[in-house]
C-alpha cells in the first residue's frame, strides 16, 4: 500500500509539473486547472496500476506462496529438466496477452483517447478473427513459446533462471526491459538500414502503415529471430534473475509490444511519455513515417542517439530529451496534412 502511494504521489507531481504554463490565470482558472488534472491524473494512474497489477498477478500471488503448491515442491519433468518454472511462466505470458486483450477491448469501447491514424482511415477488422490470429501466429507468441521452451529443456539457462527463492528481484527486472529494449533498437535500426535485410525480414510487418494491437507480431520468422529473440538471449546472458523476475519481465515485455500498437491510445501515455516511454503515437510515427522512433518499451535510445522523429519534427523544436513530450502529445495526428501532400506526390 506504501508503495502505490507513493507511486501515485510521484504520478500526481510529474502530473502537475507538466501542466502548460497560462499566461496571468485568474485564481478560478488556476483551481480549475489543477482540479481538472487531479482527476484526470488519478483516472490515468489507477487505471495504469490496475492493468498491470492485473497482469501480474500469477507472479505476484506465487512468488509469496509457491511453497505451499505440490507442483513446485514435486515438479514434472520433461528430459530429466525440471519444467515447473517453464509452465508456469508460459502460462503468465499468456495470461498477460489475455488480460491486454481485455483491456483493449474495453479501450476502444469507452476509453477517451483518441484513434491515432483515424485522418489516414482506421483499419476495420474482426475482433475475435483477428484475437485468435495473434495467438496463433507462428512468428510471434508460438516462435517465442519454442524458443522459450527449449532454452529451457536444454539446461542451458543461467542457473538462477531455474530457482524460485528470492522475491521478484525488480531491479533485474527494470534493467532487463531496459537492456532487451536497447539491443532490439540496435537490430531495428540495421534492419532499416540494409535495404536485403529489410526486405528479408522486417517489411513484412511494415505493411501494416495504420496497426493496431493485434498487428505487434504479424511479421515474418527473420524478424522475430533478429530483433525479438536475439536480445532476449544476450539479455538472458547478461543479467539474472529468478523465474519470478523472468515471468514479470515477460508479461510487461510481451505487454508493451501490443500496447504501442493500440489504434487508439491509452490514458496514461501523455504524461508517461515525457519521461522517456514509448507510447502508441511514437510507435504509429515509426509505421508511417519509417525515418525515426525505433525504439519500442522506452524512446531513451531515439533520444540519445538522434532518431526521435528528427526529419519531422515539432514546430520550433526537435524530439529530443527536452521535447519528450512532444513526441508523445503531438504525435502522427498534428502533421496529417504534411504527410497527405507528400503520399500525393509520391503517388
Amino acid at each position: 500500500m506504501l508503495t502505490l502511494l507513493a507511486l501515485y504521489g510521484s504520478y500526481m507531481s510529474l502530473r502537475l509539473y507538466f501542466l502548460p504554463s497560462l499566461p496571468a490565470p485568474s485564481m478560478p482558472k488556476l483551481l480549475e486547472s489543477y482540479v481538472v488534472t487531479l482527476l484526470t491524473g488519478s483516472l490515468e494512474f489507477f487505471s495504469l496500476a490496475a492493468f498491470f497489477f492485473i497482469s501480474l498477478l500469477p507472479p505476484l500471488y506465487l512468488s509469496q506462496n509457491y511453497s505451499t503448491f505440490d507442483f513446485y515442491n514435486h515438479p514434472p519433468s520433461f528430459m530429466g529438466v525440471p519444467v515447473s518454472g517453464l509452465l508456469t511462466g508460459l502460462g503468465s505470458v499468456a495470461y498477460s496477452q489475455l488480460v491486454v486483450v481485455a483491456y483493449h477491448w474495453c479501450n476502444l469501447r469507452w476509453g477517451g483517447g483518441e484513434y491515432i491514424q483515424e485522418g489516414y482511415g482506421l483499419k476495420e477488422y474482426d475482433f475475435v478473427k483477428a484475437m485468435v490470429g495473434h495467438f496463433s501466429n507462428l512468428e510471434g507468441v508460438v516462435l517465442l513459446g519454442l524458443y522459450l521452451s527449449v532454452y529451457w529443456i536444454s539446461g542451458c539457462m543461467p542457473p538462477s533462471f531455474y530457482t524460485f527463492e528470492g522475491g521478484i528481484p525488480w531491479l533485474s527486472v527494470l534493467g532487463s526491459l531496459a537492456l532487451t529494449d536497447l539491443l532490439q533498437y540496435g537490430a531495428h535500426r540495421v534492419e532499416h538500414l540494409v535495404p536485403s535485410l529489410y526486405k528479408g525480414t522486417h517489411k513484412p510487418h511494415h505493411v501494416h502503415k495504420s496497426p493496431v494491437l493485434f498487428d505487434a507480431f504479424s511479421g515474418s520468422l527473420g524478424d522475430t529471430y533478429f530483433m525479438i529473440l536475439n536480445p532476449l538471449f544476450t539479455t538472458s546472458r547478461l543479467i539474472r534473475m529468478n523465474v519470478w523476475g523472468y515471468m514479470v519481465f515477460g508479461a510487461i515485455y510481451s505487454s508493451t509490444l501490443c500496447l504501442i500498437h493500440s489504434e487508439k491510445e491509452h490514458p496514461w501515455e501523455p504524461t508517461l511519455g515525457r519521461l522517456g516511454f514509448g507510447t502508441a503515437r511514437k510507435h504509429h510515427y515509426h509505421h508511417r513515417r519509417f525515418d525515426g522512433e525505433y525504439g519500442h518499451l522506452f524512446a531513451w535510445w531515439d533520444m540519445l542517439f538522434g532518431t526521435s522523429g528528427k526529419k519531422n519534427p515539432p514546430p520550433g523544436g526537435s524530439w529530443g530529451w527536452g521535447d519528450a513530450y512532444a513526441a508523445a502529445a503531438d504525435g502522427v495526428a498534428s502533421k496529417r496534412g504534411k504527410v497527405h501532400e507528400e503520399e500525393k506526390k509520391e503517388a
